[in-house]
């Protein structure tokens, strides 16, 4: 996939370079260095072309570090950003974070960890349990024996790994006590038209996550409610589902990694007509260089569950002046300067009915300027516990072991990017 990876503070000097295929000298940076001093950090392209398309860089900025992948030959660019963005979280749960400053102090574990995910410039053993029981996460004794050099098996009396046929997980695992959980989170992402009330563009976007401490070999069984939303949608699995079964009987059948991982992942459409939780309906009328924006939210049934932290923010042209807003519910904050209002109407408790929230702004247009010709739009951001936006529920989960498991679940949905425009 790639020959060379360069991990590069913000800067873009050189902390750590690794070499598969062949060794590229790190003068080659000096030509994406050029296209980054031309462009800002964030508007980089993440995959271009170096010396006239004799080589290729691939690259992420996270946390002020990039981490630049080079290659000799084209490849689909999607799969080499997914395969650095997957070396960033795994070194960033093996750290508990991802800066300079933890690369530097652990530059041999993750060169350890670099020779065992990638080989020969291929994904090789990408599942962080594995990694894990491999090379276990650093401590202080591990730092102390690595500057002194001291083999960890002296010390740990820790023997070689059992070979395991199920590459995500190894042979001989146990718990004193047993138990899994799963946490299902949902992301709604819209764009509405304040004019004919209809979602111009949307999705749903899922995760389904499992935290597994089970002894053995388990054999989970995990069926969902309502699952035929996911029909005919995009959804991608972990490599320990047996997809086929999926297909024919809508159940997730699987033997897990050990810890944390992700299970499965989905998209969603929406329809044009979708009734969602949160409703704003905005009215606005500018006339003789004076207007007004009247806003009303509406929280509807949300199966009993309560909406927490509640903020509406709300942009107007930059060519208004005198902006006063007035709300009954909540706190207001105006940002003078980028013409910016936010409303946050905290916490909303359940109710069997809807609730609506009312703001009042009144602004003037000394200039008689075309507001229409400036953005205005109104966002919303939000959460709601034990809640799906697609009604998707854990409906059973069995485990075939042989042994009693605590089995925990929990969802919760949030607002990604909730838009309407004026």
């Amino acid at each position: 996939m790639f020959d060379s990876l360069f991990i590069l503070n913000k800067q873009r000097r050189v902390i750590i370079e690794k070499h598969w295929k062949s060794i590229i000298s790190s003068s080659i940076l000096y030509d994406f260095n050029e296209k980054a001093d031309a462009e800002k950090d964030n508007n980089i392209i993440p995959f271009t072309p170096l010396l006239n398309g004799k080589y290729y860089a691939a690259h992420i900025l996270r946390n002020d570090v990039y981490l630049v992948a080079i290659l000799k030959n084209e490849v689909l660019s999607i799969m080499v950003i997914e395969f650095l963005e997957h070396i960033y979280r795994t070194l960033k749960t093996y750290f508990n974070g991802f800066n300079e400053n933890i690369i530097k102090e652990n530059f041999i574990t993750i060169y350890q960890i670099l020779e065992e995910m990638v080989d020969n410039g291929d994904p090789s053993l990408t599942e962080i349990s594995m990694l894990k029981s491999i090379i276990p996460p650093p401590t202080i004794l591990t730092k102390v024996m690595n500057s002194v050099q001291i083999p960890k098996t002296l010390i740990t009396g820790k023997t070689s790994l059992t070979p395991s046929k199920i590459p995500w997980r190894r042979e001989g695992i146990k718990y004193g006590g047993n138990e899994i959980f799963i946490d299902l989170n949902e992301e709604i992402n819209i764009i509405q038209d304040c004019c004919t009330d209809t979602i111009t563009r949307g999705f749903i976007k899922g995760t389904l996550h499992c935290d597994s401490k089970l002894s053995g070999m388990p054999e989970i069984r995990l069926t969902l409610k309502n699952s035929r939303v996911l029909e005919d949608q995009t959804s991608c699995f972990h490599p320990c589902v047996r997809y086929a079964k999926f297909l024919k009987d809508r159940v997730l059948s699987f033997i897990p990694p050990d810890g944390r991982f992700k299970l499965m992942e989905y998209t969603l459409d929406i329809a044009p007509n979708q009734n969602l939780p949160i409703y704003i309906k905005p009215q606005y009328i500018v006339r003789n260089g004076e207007g007004k924006l009247d806003v009303s939210v509406t929280v509807r049934k949300t199966s009993g569950k309560s909406v927490e932290d509640l903020v509406i923010n709300i942009a107007f042209p930059n060519k208004i002046q005198n902006l006063k807003v007035k709300s009954i519910t909540g706190v207001n904050r105006f940002d003078q300067e980028g013409k910016k209002v936010s409303w946050n109407i905290g916490n909303v408790a359940a109710s069997p009915a809807s609730q609506v929230f009312y703001l009042n702004a009144s602004f003037t247009n000394p200039d008689n300027a075309d507001l229409n010709e400036f953005e205005k739009y109104i966002t919303a951001n939000f959460k709601i516990n034990m809640y799906t936006f697609s009604g998707l529920k854990v409906d059973s989960l069995n485990i075939v072991e042989g042994y009693t498991a605590y089995k925990g679940f929990r969802s919760v949905s949030r607002a990604g990017q909730y838009v309407l425009r004026l």
